[in-house]
């Protein structure tokens, strides 16, 4: 039986991206996961940037907290919960212990060559983890310029390259400042307001997210204003040229 694979680089971006898709899969009768990358606790002294950034969140621990978040959002969806557990880009050093990301202007800037190791680990993983082609497998366009994202998305095109069934989906929250994905077709999914409504309370489940992802608006607001034509949202999902897809079925 097919396999449906979301890859999402922190607890919140697939589901926060994909929801509607996903609550659809697991309808049907799919199987499905949700595969968390940057999922791994750092035991030590936190730099400048990642306290600042947990102290916005209202965080202690950030991994800890957002996993349980994590949790209760896969269970309401009913999906596979899985994590990688590599450490994320503000927890990351270099061999002589210096961090490799740490400003704003690092974490959405160019994926550092330090990180070229970290590429060929999670492709390594990933393909271990899906070897069977009947798998397909879904990444985020990067649209939003975080290197965690970029890191995600380079792995999906190295997958491809080697044969697996590969798509990229359109995260929610940033604007369309960076894509790699711009001669890729967009493929645009509908869904009804109660399906939406299944993604708005899924969504819900990410507290410690909601000031910095919806600074001026609820969680409803956003995506009941996000994405909708003619009473219907959809999410946008970026497939290769001249190749028949699988998301060509929904």
């Amino acid at each position: 039986m097919l396999k449906f694979v979301f890859i999402s680089p922190h607890y919140d971006d697939a589901v926060g991206s994909c929801a509607c898709l996903i609550d659809w899969l697991i309808r049907k009768k799919y199987s499905v996961d949700i595969l968390t990358v940057f999922s791994r606790q750092y035991i030590g002294k936190k730099s400048e940037l990642a306290q600042n950034i947990l102290d916005f969140c209202g965080l202690e621990d950030g991994v800890v907290e957002r996993t349980f978040e994590n949790k209760k959002a896969c269970s309401y969806l009913h999906v596979n919960d899985v994590d990688l557990l590599f450490y994320d880009a503000i927890y990351r050093k270099n061999a002589q212990g210096r961090w490799i990301y740490n400003s704003f202007v690092d974490l959405f800037g160019n994926v550092n060559e330090e990180d070229n190791i970290l590429l060929q680990m999670l492709f390594q993983e990933i393909q271990n983890k899906y070897m069977t082609y009947e798998t397909f497998l879904f990444f985020p366009s990067a649209k939003g310029g975080h290197v965690a994202h970029k890191v995600i998305n380079q792995v999906g095109f190295l997958l491809k390259n080697a044969g697996y069934n590969v798509c990229f989906y359109d995260e929610f929250s940033y604007n369309e400042k960076y894509c790699y994905l711009s001669a890729l077709n967009q493929k645009k999914i509908f869904f009804s307001f109660e399906e939406l409504n299944i993604k708005i309370n899924a969504v819900k489940f990410y507290k410690s997210q909601h000031r910095m992802l919806f600074p001026n608006k609820s969680v409803e607001e956003y995506y009941i204003n996000m994405n909708q034509l003619n009473n219907k949202w959809f999410e946008l999902y970026y497939t290769f040229p001249g190749e028949k897809n699988l998301i060509d079925i929904f």
